[in-house]
């Protein structure tokens, strides 16, 4: 995974010498920004021994459960929850030993955040960034850094090839969408002045725009848009890399198996069941001894933030779980439904928490082309590939007893 090879070789710097025994606060923790750096932080533990206490301050402990379950159980991981904006987040860090701190809470995810919620956006940066530049002083802190944005600059008026550190254009103080832009030019001004007073050693560091791995779903900035409506074609990690496993499973049981590993959502999402169903029905034509068809899905459960969450089984935690989806609006439904429900029962008698129940949906989802037609989701959005390729194989299990009679 390109994301685990980038925090392997910022972990291969110093950086494990510059922080041995060190004691690293990070706010924002389940941030995209915040939780790429607490996985650093974390690798140079794993790989250098390097003995970092890291305080990750969250403001909602179950989403930080989700995105950083890795470290939960780790005695070096501690998670501080606390809203940044109130004394507690003092009260709760006071007396503690912090070497440094490293401040990335902000009101991110586009303009609509900042339109829709303008006081939110200047009360989270600027008393969150108040509590934390306070709490740097009282903890006589090693050093403590600000990721700040390019908006800072604002409009130049002038179309230059490049942006100094020294430029500074104009900003619309009386636009709300400013407050963020304006915000964090106050923030800025805080940390020099916190520098100037109490000789706090702050740094600013000034990101571009940032999109990576961790971004939030919820995400409504142009490019995060554009991003969830790429389906990766390559086959080698996608629904056709989970079908090669379950063909291969099936196959070992001397069951005859055709794969279409065409992307039929590759043009168009919209026109994907079009495309399978001419698929299906070419098949059939060609092969009329087919008895039974699997459309492979992969499902989404996310909340109300957007956050993706991982569907897993109780006794493989290593298995994302499996569904069912049955469509009951065409002729001869009820004989898949008979099927579906047995492989159900195999499977459940098999591994009791890899089936999720099966939905029945007003739909047809091409499941009249054939009898013998289940459409199966194999994990969602938030499961590795390896966990929908542990499920693919236990679901083959389960279905070719079904269908052998075993």
């Amino acid at each position: 995974m390109i994301h685990n090879t980038d925090c392997n070789e910022i972990s291969e710097t110093m950086l494990a010498n510059q922080f041995k025994d060190s004691a690293i606060l990070v706010t924002g923790a389940t941030g995209m920004i915040g939780q790429n750096i607490v996985r650093i932080i974390m690798e140079l533990n794993e790989l250098y021994n390097a003995n970092i206490t890291l305080f990750a301050h969250v403001r909602n402990r179950n989403k930080c459960n989700i995105v950083l379950e890795n470290y939960a159980s780790i005695p070096n991981f501690k998670i501080v929850e606390c809203d940044i904006t109130s004394p507690f987040f003092k009260e709760e860090l006071s007396g503690r030993y912090i070497d440094y701190i490293i401040h990335t809470v902000g009101v991110t995810g586009g303009s609509l955040q900042h339109l829709q919620r303008p006081m939110d956006t200047i009360d989270v940066s600027l008393r969150g960034t108040r509590n934390v530049l306070d709490l740097s002083k009282n903890t006589q802190c090693k050093g403590i850094v600000f990721t700040s944005s390019l908006e800072v600059y604002g409009n130049t008026g002038v179309d230059k090839p490049y942006i100094f550190e020294t430029d500074g254009g104009y900003i619309d103080p009386v636009n709300v969408r400013s407050s963020y832009s304006e915000s964090k030019r106050m923030c800025e001004c805080m940390f020099a002045s916190y520098a100037k007073q109490y000789g706090i050693p702050a740094t600013v560091a000034r990101l571009t725009a940032s999109f990576g791995y961790g971004v939030s779903y919820a995400d409504n900035r142009v490019f995060a848009q554009f991003a969830k409506n790429i389906r990766t074609a390559d086959r080698s990690c996608n629904m056709v890399r989970v079908g090669d496993e379950l063909a291969a499973e099936l196959s070992s049981y001397g069951i005859s198996v055709v794969h279409d590993r065409t992307l039929h959502d590759g043009e168009s999402y919209n026109d994907a069941y079009e495309n399978s169903l001419a698929s299906i029905q070419s098949y059939l034509a060609k092969y009329p001894s087919i008895v039974y068809v699997l459309d492979l899905h992969r499902d989404a459960v996310q909340d109300a933030n957007g956050t993706q969450y991982k569907l897993v089984t109780a006794e493989d935690p290593a298995a994302a779980q499996v569904s069912l989806i049955m469509g009951v609006a065409h002729d001869g439904w009820q004989d898949n439904l008979r099927l579906a429900i047995a492989v159900q029962e195999k499977l459940e008698s098999q591994s009791p928490t890899l089936m999720r129940p099966i939905t029945l949906l007003n739909y047809r989802y091409n499941q009249f082309a054939a009898p013998g037609s289940l459409l199966v989701e194999v994990g969602a959005a938030g499961n590795s590939l390896d966990e929908a390729l542990r499920a693919a194989r236990l679901f083959a299990k389960g279905f070719a007893e079904t269908i052998l009679g075993r």
